[in-house]
């Protein structure tokens, strides 16, 4: 009887374990962090991984024709950043692997690092504008 508590026991430690190791999402905000992005994320048009979050008091600093690069801020997952940054719309659809960018009106347009849907993967998205690239 004592063998079978400790191979239950056993066997509820390693299912918690493997559910922690990929559903666990720390409870910490990046360093420099300005916002959290809420799911449901909605997906960009047509695309395969995008997803695009507005974020409309980040205008004024977001990437747009003129200004392809302006933007500063830095999409992070859970504690990770995202990138590259300022990344075609093109290849964030096609290609994802966390490439986002920053655009004028459509606000922050992104993808998960495994191009999982970000609205269900239990991952927090974090917009973090880093202490050495203030705004312009």
């Amino acid at each position: 009887m004592k063998w079978a508590a400790a191979v239950f026991s056993a066997a509820v430690y390693f299912i918690a374990a493997a559910y922690f190791k990929f559903h666990y999402v720390p409870v910490h905000q990046p360093s420099g962090a300005v916002m959290q992005l809420k799911p449901p994320f909605e997906k960009f048009y047509l695309s395969d991984f995008a997803y695009v979050v507005k974020v409309p008091e980040l205008n004024a600093f977001s990437d747009n024709i003129a200004t392809p690069h302006r933007s500063n801020y830095v999409v992070y997952e859970n504690d990770h950043p995202l990138g590259p940054a300022h990344s075609e719309h093109a290849d964030i659809s096609k290609i994802g692997k966390g490439r986002f960018s920053h655009w004028n009106e459509e606000g922050f347009i992104f993808s998960s690092t495994d191009n999982s849907n970000p609205s269900t993967t239990g991952r927090r998205y974090w917009v973090v504008l880093p202490k050495d690239r203030p705004h312009e």
